[in-house]
């Protein structure tokens, strides 16, 4: 049944009824109000539309609907349908944490849960157990019509759990159940065809304000949720060129999900993916952008089933002003004029891992400094995350130094006058360890185990001065050995025997003559 242009009250009634509306010419000031039943009572409000309210279906709990047009006059009209529902089989969602279930009706119907839209914020609602026979399915969307994004369609084959689903607060969400009129499926399956809760929560994401600091995926630790889409305004400092670093600490994210760092023009200048931690930190050049956005997008693909989702991730972020990501062959780094003493500023060097002819990369550095003061600062770290060990500088090696990998994490802080000269060092085959790992000069028949499976230490001269005694220590323990050994055997017995037996002589001393 159609209804049509309404001032004041109008009442329903029916099993349970629903309510679409499909057309309004309002000013802002109109409003139309549901109620359950039919007295306008604050607690029986279902829901309170206006101007630019989304259209969704509108289900009363009881047999009765009030519809209140408030603030109507006579060029102002809205118009929608309304019918007669099965008990049970249609629900709304008002309030701003709930929890729901639906009964399997006795026949073969489609059944809906609508979640009314809110303000600001996002909500948050998840499935704890659902019970479909064959060919039922139950289909999600951000929105109230199958129009809308679609972000799950499940069958009896779906798991009874769905993890955590983020939709807009503006969007809401809908829930549509087809249902089978199949007695032989409802005669010996759970009444309950599926349950679930739901609840209103601010946005994901903010506008930071330190210019340093750490994020972490939604529910982190616990597995973040499907849809969702979480923005950080990182800051910008005025007048200066701009670099972003940031370091994966802990990464864990389905194959189709991301974390990228994108500017005003919503160009991604970064992206991770995966469960694997990146082998390098990411220093990135903003150029001329105003903004940067750390973006996380859990979105599903259309499709049967339900994304899956990981346990997330947690980021360290700092806003630098001087800094790169350097892939070139050969190059040099050092703090430019006009930086502030005390800030910092983060290199990552990071070469191709093979040359031509199955060579492995590894970077060979050098520094250069007029003058290092008390207050100057460099670490230089053999990786290309702050994760990496930090480099081990031999005062007995050269000027030049080599990288155990194809890369290096430098930070030098201000006013540090040094500079860090590069260049790419390539391993033949012939000089690599069994792993892959380029062997350094200075690790062969060292005595250690620099490679890692005792390559550099193979074939090493048997009585080298760096891995053997010498001679004259041979010869001097000998001799200590067998003093040690007289002592043992002839001194320790007779001084034993002289303490325990007071008249005992030696037989030297019996043969000598006694003196009256």
């Amino acid at each position: 049944m159609k209804i049509g242009h309404l001032l004041g009250y109008q009442g329903l009634c029916a099993d349970q009824v629903q309510i679409l509306l499909n057309d309004s010419n309002l000013t802002p000031t109109p409003r139309i109000a549901f109620y359950d039943g039919l007295k306008p009572l604050p607690d029986k409000l279902l829901v309170e539309l206006g101007t630019y309210s989304q259209f969704f279906p509108i289900t009363s709990r009881t047999g009765a609907m009030l519809v209140v047009g408030k603030d109507i006059d006579q060029q102002e009209f809205f118009s929608g349908f309304f019918k007669s529902v099965s008990s049970g089989c249609d629900i709304i969602l008002t309030s701003a944490t709930m929890s729901f279930y639906m009964q399997r009706p006795k026949i073969e119907t489609q059944c809906s849960i609508v979640a009314v839209p809110r303000n600001k914020g996002i909500t948050s609602f998840r499935i704890e157990s659902l019970n479909l026979c064959q060919n039922e399915s139950v289909t999600i969307y951000e929105g109230h019509s199958q129009y809308d994004k679609r972000i799950a369609m499940l069958t009896n084959q779906s798991s009874p759990v769905t993890p955590a689903i983020y939709v807009r607060a503006e969007k809401g969400f809908l829930i549509e159940v087809n249902l089978k009129n199949n007695s032989q499926c409802s005669n010996g399956t759970i009444p309950i065809v599926l349950s679930g809760m739901y609840s209103a929560r601010p946005a994901c994401g903010k506008t930071l304000i330190s210019p340093e600091g750490t994020i972490t995926s939604p529910e982190y630790p616990n597995l973040y949720p499907l849809n969702a889409n979480c923005k950080w305004n990182l800051p910008i400092p005025e007048n200066s060129s701009t670099f972003v670093y940031v370091a994966m600490e802990t990464a864990a994210l389905a194959s189709n999900h991301t974390l990228r760092l994108q500017d005003d023009t919503g160009t991604a200048l970064w992206k991770f993916s995966g469960d694997h931690l990146p082998s390098t930190d990411a220093v990135v050049n903003l150029n001329e952008s105003n903004i940067a956005q750390l973006v996380f997008d859990s979105s599903t693909e259309l499709g049967q089933g339900v994304g899956k989702v990981s346990k997330g991730f947690n980021v360290t972020y700092k806003m630098l002003r001087c800094g790169g990501y350097l892939t070139s062959p050969k190059s040099s780094i050092e703090i430019p004029e006009g930086i502030p003493e005390g800030e910092s500023c983060i290199w990552v060097i990071s070469l191709p891992k093979s040359g031509p002819n199955n060579s492995t990369n590894i970077v060979q550095f050098s520094l250069s400094h007029p003058k290092l003061s008390s207050n100057s600062s460099i670490v230089v770290l053999d990786g290309g995350t702050s994760k990496s060990g930090v480099f081990k500088f031999n005062s007995k090696q050269s000027k030049d130094y080599l990288s155990r990998t194809n890369a290096l994490w430098v930070k030098m802080m201000a006013p540090t006058k040094v500079k860090l000269s590069f260049n790419t060092y390539s391993c033949q085959k012939k000089d690599q360890c069994n792993n892959g790992v380029c062997i350094h000069p200075d690790w062969i028949c060292n005595g250690v185990d620099d490679c890692g499976d005792m390559t550099d230490e193979n074939n090493c001269p048997i009585n080298s001065s760096k891995t053997g005694l010498k001679t004259y220590l041979v010869v001097i323990i000998a001799l200590m050995s067998f003093a040690f050994g007289v002592v043992l055997t002839i001194v320790i017995p007779a001084v034993y025997k002289r303490c325990r037996y007071p008249n005992y002589r030696h037989l030297q001393d019996l043969m000598e003559p006694s003196v009256t």
